[in-house]
């Protein structure tokens, strides 16, 4: 695959639940094969990232493979880190990894060229968005919420005791292990 110009470009205001569709649309009721994850970024890319990035997208396990790059700042940096549980204020782009597949042979390359793209960029990227959940992320808490965890802790222990709201990543109540 050649690396070059987008291929397509949009900019329009859109209804919430048209978003959500476009960006993450399984196709029918089967689960889509995929795996995604991110890394925000703080500063412009160096040549190296660039290049980085050009390579994984030469290389892609399918057509479908992608790096998403998605703006932040303005409001959003005016609010401290710890005055909610998004931490990464200080980043310039929310940056998505993203790649999908039909058959289930195909799987390990995709997971692998996604694990190898975030470690290769790791220098230079830091943490991940947590509405993009990644199993292999060991120190997932800390990568999805920073310096906010045991803060959100307290919050769940407070609301939520008995961890009846859950997912495999979600933020534990205190009185659990953090790694669960």
């Amino acid at each position: 695959m050649k690396a070059g110009s987008p291929t397509s470009g949009m900019v329009k205001t859109t209804p919430f639940i048209e978003a959500v569709t476009f960006f993450n649309s399984p196709g029918g009721n089967q689960p889509q094969k995929m795996k995604r994850s991110g890394s925000f970024i703080e500063k412009p890319l160096s040549e190296r990232a660039i290049s980085t990035i050009k390579h994984f997208l030469e290389h892609a396990p399918n057509q479908n493979a992608s790096v998403w790059q998605q703006a932040l700042g303005g409001a959003a940096g005016r609010i401290a880190p710890d005055q909610t549980a998004f931490y990464y204020r200080d980043a310039i782009i929310a940056q998505e990894y993203l790649t999908n597949w039909t058959s289930p042979g195909e799987k390990r390359q995709n997971v692998r060229w996604i694990e190898g793209l975030r470690t290769s960029l790791s220098r230079e990227t830091m943490g991940d968005y947590v509405n993009w959940p990644d199993i292999e992320i060991r120190n997932w808490p800390r990568t999805y919420y920073g310096e906010n965890v045991e803060r959100l802790r307290r919050v769940k222990t407070k609301y939520d005791p008995e961890n009846v709201f859950r997912f495999e990543q979600s933020i534990p109540p205190l009185r659990r292990s953090l790694f669960f």
